[in-house]
């Protein structure tokens, strides 16, 4: 046996803890009395019907200029992530309000949460598969 290698039923138990362990953060983040909030993904069509649905909120994109230049979601507004610590008194008013958060693919809009919620911000939604799946939906892009 290789010294790194672990039987089937040891990794099935590590798994199934690591599994158990996430679940039971998460409900303890969700009550209705606690200040944190979890973010929530959805797919294009879900995330399409919340944010018209939503009053007040923040269409966020945080890809590069390039890419927001090639086409990006009507009503969105810009904040590369890598920039987006630095310029959060821009979106300031929004902390208390949701803000749909979207990329390219759905990984730099989850560190973009990542730092949203670290700030304050306590509504966000994140759009699962990035702009790439928006278009895939046939969802409206300028």
């Amino acid at each position: 046996m290789k010294p790194w290698s672990l039987s089937a039923s040891a990794l099935a138990f590590l798994v199934l803890f690591s599994l158990t362990s996430c679940l039971s953060e998460r409900k303890e983040g969700s009550g209705a009395e606690s200040q944190d909030s979890a973010v929530i993904s959805l797919d294009a069509a879900d995330f399409n019907e919340a944010w018209m649905d939503s009053e007040d909120a923040l269409l966020l994109d945080v890809r590069t200029p390039e890419e927001y230049a090639d086409g990006h979601i009507p009503g969105s507004y810009l904040i590369p992530v890598q920039e987006l610590e630095q310029r959060l008194d821009e979106i300031d008013r929004y902390r208390d309000k949701q803000v749909f958060v979207y990329c390219r693919s759905g990984n730099r809009s989850m560190t973009a949460a990542g730092i949203l919620q670290e700030n304050g911000f306590t509504d966000i939604v994140n759009l699962a598969g990035g702009i790439r799946e928006w278009q895939a939906a046939g969802l409206p892009v300028e």
